[in-house]
């Protein structure tokens, strides 16, 4: 395609690259990809031109896109400049794009298209991986080439700890630690004493005793098995019996037999009813 055209070329550099963006009116928009460092500053200009007289437009607007998005509005200078300073902080690639949409004649694009930019990863912190530092009192360690905290408070890097404040069986404590003295735990405290946190702390080796029951002076396990009366009973975990059979057999109750038949009379008993009768009748007729 012919150029009638006059070529605005805008430059930006940073510390380790030179690049440079060619923007043209028209159609044909030619462009570099560039590549700047992730994390360092770099500066984007451009300068706006009247068609007809190439004389510079001043307080016209130019946006300022990157990746689609708005990122700044500036205003062109006495001698139709714009540039704006900005730092791509992860690696990756970027598109950039200048616009103008006033109404004035450019020799130049409008649209000034997009730029691909490529942000390299930066260099390693730290190499070669498993080699430490100390960064004041902290321990670190270069882990992917970056540096990996290790140890706080590290005494390899000089760090002394404070003298301590309680002692027991000859060993020293910090204030806030805790010890086991017989199956009780304790704190050691600022004052250089030690706070009783826990009777019978099961941490300490405390074991809790079975749950017993007791009967007649006699002392049960739970689970056990007792005759009160003729009932038994259960000795339950919170050391209460507890029914589970009445009249039980094994407890000693006999149940109820069956009732006798009654007796048929005798012939004795036969005799004095006859007599009876026969003593009942005279009477009636006496």
């Amino acid at each position: 395609m012919p150029r009638n055209e006059e070529v605005v070329v805008t430059t930006w550099q940073s510390p380790s690259y030179l690049a440079r963006i060619e923007l043209i009116t028209g159609t044909e928009i030619l462009s570099d990809n560039i590549s700047v460092d992730s994390g360092v500053p770099f500066t984007i200009s451009a300068t706006l031109r009247t068609s007809e007289t190439q004389n510079a437009i001043p307080n016209e607007t130019i946006y300022l896109y990157i990746n689609n998005v708005l990122i700044a509005e500036l205003t062109t200078d006495a001698y139709g400049k714009v540039s704006y300073t900005t730092t791509l902080v992860t690696a990756g690639l970027y598109s950039l794009k200048l616009e103008y949409v006033g109404t004035i004649a450019l020799r130049g694009a409008t649209t000034f298209n997009t730029i691909t930019i490529t942000t390299p990863a930066p260099p390693p912190e730290c190499s070669p991986d498993g080699i430490t530092r100390c960064s004041g009192y902290t321990l670190q360690s270069c882990q992917n080439g970056k540096w990996v905290t290790v140890e706080d408070n590290s005494t390899s890097c000089g760090y002394v700890p404070p003298a301590p404040t309680c002692y027991y069986n000859a060993v020293g404590y910090q204030v806030g630690a805790t010890v086991c003295q017989g199956v009780n735990r304790y704190q050691c405290m600022s004052n250089g004493t030690w706070l009783l946190v826990q009777e019978n702390d099961t941490t300490c080796g405390y074991v809790p005793p079975t749950p017993m029951c007791y009967y007649n002076e006699i002392c049960y396990p739970e689970g056990a098995m007792i005759c009160q009366g003729t009932d038994r009973y259960q000795c339950m975990s919170n050391g209460i019996w507890n029914l589970v059979q009445e009249n039980d057999t094994t407890c000693g109750y006999v149940p109820p037999g069956p009732e006798p038949p009654e007796p048929e009379p005798s012939e004795d008993a036969w005799v004095w009813i006859l007599l009876a009768v026969a003593l009942f009748i005279s009477i009636l007729n006496g």
